[in-house]
């Protein structure tokens, strides 16, 4: 697990910890473990929900993960609390962006 930083530095994130680990299972499977620690009481984080495709979690609340491909090219992963989560693919840096349908959960 690796300690990551969070997109906005207020008094409540530098209250907790947030974690992120990647485990590589074969050529075409990963796993991600994303940890949040701390008193998550003041965090608005949405309850649990069955995992959907959903557009547009950063808008909320949602971990992260950029994983690089060849020349430029990377996928975008976003996983919510509540289960949701996408995937994307681009080009290079926020060009082109369309779903990564070959990512499932």
């Amino acid at each position: 697990m690796n300690d990551l930083i969070p997109f906005e530095k207020n008094e409540l994130s530098a209250q907790v910890k947030i974690q992120a680990g990647l485990l590589q299972k074969s050529p075409f499977e990963v796993h991600l473990d994303f940890r949040l620690e701390g008193p998550l009481d003041h965090w608005l984080c949405p309850s649990p929900e069955e995992p959907l495709r959903q557009d547009e979690l950063w808008k909320s609340t949602c971990f992260e993960a950029f994983l690089e491909q060849k020349n430029g090219a990377y996928v975008e992963i976003n996983c919510s609390p509540s289960g949701h989560w996408n995937a994307y693919e681009f080009d290079s840096y926020r060009k082109n962006m369309r779903p990564a349908e070959h990512i499932t959960v």
